[in-house]
C-alpha cells in the first residue's frame, strides 16, 4: 500500500452489469481514496474484491442489498 501526498492517476469505471472496475497504476495494488465532501454521491456499484470504508465525521447512508445503513462518525464498514 501506498501513501502519497500529491494526486495519482486512476480512473474508476462501472459498466453495465454496475460491476466496478478501478484502472490503478499497477505499481499500486491498493489504494486509500479520501472523500471529503458531503455532496459527493457513488453511483450504485459492486467490487468483485473488498472495500474498506472508515468514517472520520459525519454521518453518510450507505445502501447494502437494498437496504439504507447509515455510517457515523468513528464506523467501519466492510
Amino acid at each position: 500500500m501506498a501513501a502519497v501526498s500529491t494526486p495519482m492517476p486512476y480512473n474508476t469505471l462501472i459498466g453495465p452489469d454496475y460491476r466496478e472496475e478501478n484502472a490503478y497504476p499497477k505499481e499500486y495494488p491498493g489504494l486509500v481514496i479520501i472523500h471529503n465532501s458531503l455532496s459527493e454521491r457513488a453511483r450504485a456499484h459492486w467490487h468483485p474484491g473488498l472495500e474498506f470504508v472508515y468514517s472520520s465525521h459525519g454521518s453518510c447512508p450507505f445502501i447494502i442489498d437494498g437496504r439504507e445503513t447509515p455510517l457515523d462518525t468513528g464506523d467501519v464498514l466492510l
